[in-house]
């Protein structure tokens, strides 16, 4: 269960609601217990009209179940919702995969890292290469980096550098190496909000990243800032692409101290887990 935690990269608010059924259940030696949305907003400090969202959040990672329950109360019987634990964590979604199915992903990525070396530079059966590997391989994730882009020699002769083309007011070409939807991704996923790709942001990000941004620049950002602002009503407003990638706030954002930022409890956890898996020489999820 403690390497799946970090893998599936919770959002604070999903750690918070899920570590609090978790206590009023298996802490109590109970398989479900009824608790009403107040009683989770209380304990956790998040707005009563967030707790529903959160819930389905939960449910979708499936890492709860769902139901109701019927209490005595002083007015009476009283019908709660019911939530128990899932702790098959084998189970538990990111997205589409299951931790399961990740677990095996990066099994057949290790048996065609050995077998590779044993093929020099060939190509093995399985599909995999002996050319250096990035980290992100085994996070499922695909990182962009700057030295990353078509080759030179590989572009029209009358095609731009990416040095001047973020000048023109333009800039709103997909560009196929850039992970735009992964970055919008991230940021409704830290945000809560749902944002759409558009020529605007399309644009922001290009900008950035012909100064030399990459993907874990705008992960980073993305991170601090919501850690500071998601439960700020006021700094809340500040989570969206024109402030966080702007070109007067971005450099500013990026060179922040994660480290610095005051942590609740559920971050505290999170930080505690990764350094269990790293102690292990595992590769730690990214954030």
């Amino acid at each position: 269960m403690w390497d799946a935690l970090p893998w599936l990269d919770l959002t604070r608010s999903e750690l918070k609601v899920w570590a609090k059924i978790v206590r009023l259940t298996k802490g109590w030696k109970k398989d479900v217990d009824g608790i009403s949305l107040n009683q989770l907003s209380e304990a956790t400090g998040i707005l009563n009209r967030n707790i529903p969202r959160v819930i389905e959040q939960l449910k979708a990672r499936q890492m709860i179940e769902v139901g109701t329950i019927t209490k005595k109360t002083n007015k009476g019987p009283r019908q709660f919702n019911a939530y128990r634990p899932n702790w098959d964590y084998r189970s538990w979604k990111k997205g589409t995969m299951t931790f399961g199915e990740w677990q095996s992903f990066v099994l057949k990525i290790e048996g065609g890292k050995r077998l590779d070396s044993t093929l020099n530079g060939e190509s093995n059966k399985m599909g995999f290469h002996s050319q250096p590997r990035d980290d992100s391989t085994l996070t499922g994730e695909s990182i962009y980096r700057p030295q990353d882009r078509i080759p030179q020699d590989k572009k029209k002769k009358d095609e731009p550098s990416p040095s001047s083309s973020h000048k023109k007011k333009g800039n709103t070409e997909m560009r196929s190496e850039i992970p735009y939807r992964e970055i919008i991704d991230y940021l409704n996923e830290k945000s809560g909000k749902d944002f759409k790709l558009s020529d605007r942001i399309i644009k922001l990000i290009n900008d950035r990243i012909d100064e030399g941004a990459h993907l874990g620049d705008f992960k980073k950002v993305i991170r601090i800032k919501s850690l500071k602002w998601r439960e700020d009503p006021k700094g809340n407003e500040w989570l969206r692409p024109s402030t966080l990638f702007g070109e007067d706030h971005f450099q500013e954002y990026l060179n922040e101290r994660e480290d610095l930022i005051e942590e609740d409890s559920a971050d505290r956890i999170i930080r505690e887990v990764e350094n269990i898996t790293r102690k292990r020489g595992e590769p730690p999820a990214e954030a």
